[in-house]
């Protein structure tokens, strides 16, 4: 056998491979959907009204507008949170906080390009820089402050390379072959964090009798056309000048 021949074998092998492997993380995310939807069900009175499923269904971030409760799963882990509870959100890259938002101050992604605006503030931009701006990542995670001295805050991994990457390396390159991950999982930090800005919006702006149904009314629409200016702009249709005005003009509306 020459070498031409061995070589072409070991790429057929790898591909095959690639393949099987593939298939079966599919298998196990859905397995992990048909899970959280039984779990779910089993939680008296609970309908989510939003839901965020992570990179390859390892959780899933929900809300319930009617009953005022968010459900975090992952794993054994199970845990249900009163709106009235959440006191702040963090965005973090690595080691860097990527924006902020909390009852008592805002501060919102200035090192990525990040915007806060509006009332106390709802966290857009953060993490939707160009990829190329920066090479290497190993974590994105979400930390959610809670007003409870038994559990004084819970942490979501969005994206973790070294457990959610087949190579499981201590960082990767977001422009490489696993860079849809990273992608995946910084966006949903982002719409995970915007969610938390409007209920933590929703529980401070009860002290001028405004509700959480009253604020959440517009959360939706607001969060999906943010995104949408954020692809608008990620795909040159829209100018950094353009972006800021239109984004502007969507928050206004709150």
């Amino acid at each position: 056998m020459d070498f031409i021949t061995f070589f072409i074998l070991i790429m057929v092998f790898a591909f095959i491979a690639g393949i099987m492997i593939a298939a079966s993380n599919a298998k196990k995310a859905q397995e992990r959907v048909e899970t959280y939807s039984k779990r779910i069900s089993d939680i008296n009175g609970y309908k989510p009204s939003r839901t965020v499923n992570g990179v390859d269904n390892l959780y899933q971030f929900s809300v319930d507008n009617t009953s005022k409760k968010i459900l975090y799963l992952t794993g054994n882990t199970k845990m249900i949170i009163d709106y009235s509870k959440v006191i702040s959100v963090q965005v973090v890259e690595d080691n860097t906080i990527i924006s902020s938002k909390s009852l008592f101050r805002t501060v919102g992604g200035a090192l990525i390009g990040g915007a806060v605006a509006g009332g106390a503030g709802m966290i857009v931009g953060g993490l939707t820089g160009p990829s190329k701006e920066k090479k290497k990542v190993s974590c994105v995670k979400v930390v959610i402050g809670l007003r409870d001295i038994n559990t004084p805050s819970i942490t979501i991994k969005c994206f973790d390379s070294k457990t959610m990457t087949v190579e499981r390396k201590k960082e990767i390159d977001v422009n490489g072959m696993e860079g849809y991950k990273y992608k995946q999982g910084a966006s949903d930090a982002q719409k995970i964090a915007s969610i938390l800005s409007v209920i933590i919006d929703s529980v401070d702006n009860k002290k001028d009798n405004v509700t959480v149904q009253d604020v959440s009314k517009n959360q939706d629409y607001i969060i999906s056309q943010l995104e949408r200016l954020g692809e608008l702009k990620e795909k040159g249709v829209l100018s950094e000048e353009e972006f800021i005005v239109q984004k502007d003009k969507l928050l206004s509306k709150q």
